[in-house]
């Protein structure tokens, strides 16, 4: 049997407000000019991946400790997890919906510089590493933000939603998270619901400090990384 997923969220997350806004212009940053075509996984155990993220993260110009620590969180590094509460497949589970989204508009921008050809599966390391990572780094060129709880909102609920999230936060921060996000909260009961799923809802804020302090922070722990701290709130 395929391995699950550690979390439930994927990039936007197929019962969520979530998706791409698609747009013409390639806004991810380029900080040594390497050539996505340039990346190379020589294998599928974990050591491996963490170092192609590495790779693809620096081509993309996203935190490289941000994009492992989010793929932690997703897969532990497996190629092959799947989710259980979705179609959410491979390293950053992708959706089925959001891979077709996100690699019509990475080839749309990156033309002949793509370094893939259209047609891979989300469970091809490779391709998945390269489109988690130019997400990540998409976002945060977008929203001007390195804070990897931001980031990871992204990958959560996905551009439409994440921007929803952000909107609540500074503006209604204790409103009931579970009143804005219905079908998220309800397919993912731990992060938006106190003791484990079982108790209060949270409301935004908590959400929130939820991701930053139990998912971001102690995966970076575990792997023994240091992320950016909030840089937005």
């Amino acid at each position: 049997s395929k391995p699950k997923n550690q979390a439930a969220g994927s990039f936007a997350n197929e019962n969520a407000a979530g998706g791409i806004k698609v747009g013409d212009e390639d806004v991810t940053l380029k900080t040594n000019g390497v050539n996505p075509s340039e990346l190379n996984v020589l294998g599928t155990d974990k050591e491996s991946i963490k170092k192609a993220i590495g790779e693809a993260a620096k081509i993309n110009g996203v935190d490289e400790n941000t994009a492992k620590v989010v793929a932690f969180l997703e897969s532990g590094f497996k190629s092959n997890a799947e989710a259980s509460t979705s179609s959410a497949k491979g390293i950053f589970q992708f959706t089925n919906n959001s891979w077709n989204g996100y690699m019509k508009t990475y080839l749309k921008q990156k033309g002949s510089k793509a370094g893939l050809k259209g047609d891979e599966k989300s469970t091809d390391p490779r391709a998945n590493i390269l489109l988690g990572t130019w997400a990540l780094a998409r976002y945060a060129v977008t929203k001007k933000s390195t804070d990897p709880t931001v980031l990871y909102l992204n990958h959560f609920l996905g551009e439409y939603g994440a921007d929803k999230f952000i909107k609540y936060l500074n503006t209604a921060p204790n409103t009931q998270a579970d009143t804005v996000f219905q079908n998220a909260a309800g397919s993912n009961k731990p992060i938006f619901y106190k003791d484990g799923g079982k108790g209060a809802a949270r409301t935004i804020k908590e959400v929130y400090e939820y991701l930053e302090t139990e998912k971001i922070q102690k995966a970076a722990q575990t792997l023994g990384l240091s992320v950016p701290k909030r840089s937005a709130s």
